[in-house]
């Protein structure tokens, strides 16, 4: 048994799936869970619910960002510790793969050209990738993840078929041109990242202790207030 988890977005879940990327157990989290000391009895719950135990897991995918500071770092850090524990294996998903995966379970016609995928950064920024498909395995692939102003970047990929977010954007989508008339709001779950895993495990794209890490794609918000106090502190002793 396999363990998910996507905290990525406010709207987490865990999910435990077969190493084919079938889901047989999923719980959805409240934000008052997504700290790693609440999360833990949820995770331990979800498995007594097949008479298991965390200790039975096989291995944990994890939706590894852009996405939600803390939810990244609190399913990181759990990732770490039941490899540390038990041994087991992890994979690391994207975070907009999961995303592209909930568009194109429901909505995704054929034909369609490739999807942009945005998050709210705060600061009138968004994080934002173009992603495809076009293997035979279903598999997507997305360019280089950046922290850019929408307008400014959705401005140079008109050609994309959807533009898709977990979050509440359509308010500034009005203001992206004929291309925010595309937005479509999606709802990832730990059941799209275990679909992407599955890919993963039969290939066994494994990740190694040090490369279990959030991919914030910017720091923290805390990091750079200190980083900006410290530079003004040696600013201000001169040289």
């Amino acid at each position: 048994m396999w363990l998910a988890l996507e905290l990525s977005t406010l709207a987490g879940s865990v999910a435990l799936f077969s190493p084919d990327g079938t889901t047989v157990a999923e719980h959805s989290l409240p934000p008052a869970l997504r700290r790693t000391g609440a999360l833990l009895p949820q995770i331990a719950a979800l498995y007594r619910t097949l008479g298991r135990t965390p200790r039975q897991t096989a291995g944990v995918a994890v939706s590894i960002g852009p996405g939600s500071f803390t939810g990244l770092r609190t399913a990181c850090t759990i990732a770490r510790m039941l490899r540390s524990a038990i041994g087991c294996a992890v994979v690391g998903i994207p975070s907009f793969e999961v995303l592209a995966i909930a568009w194109g379970r429901t909505l995704r016609t054929a034909g369609e050209g490739p999807i942009a995928a945005v998050r709210d950064a705060r600061r009138g920024q968004v994080y934002a990738a173009t992603l495809r498909t076009s293997a035979p395995d279903g598999a997507w692939e997305s360019s280089e993840v950046r922290c850019v102003a929408a307008a400014d970047w959705l401005s140079t990929n008109d050609g994309v078929a959807a533009v898709i977010s977990d979050d509440p954007l359509e308010k500034q989508a009005t203001g992206w041109g004929p291309v925010g008339e595309r937005f479509v709001r999606v709802a990832p779950s730990a059941t799209e990242v275990a679909r992407a895993a599955a890919l993963r495990i039969a290939r066994r794209e494994f990740l190694a202790p040090n490369e279990i890490v959030p991919k914030y794609v910017r720091p923290p918000e805390c990091e750079e207030v200190y980083e900006a106090k410290r530079a003004a502190a040696i600013a201000k002793r001169g040289p």
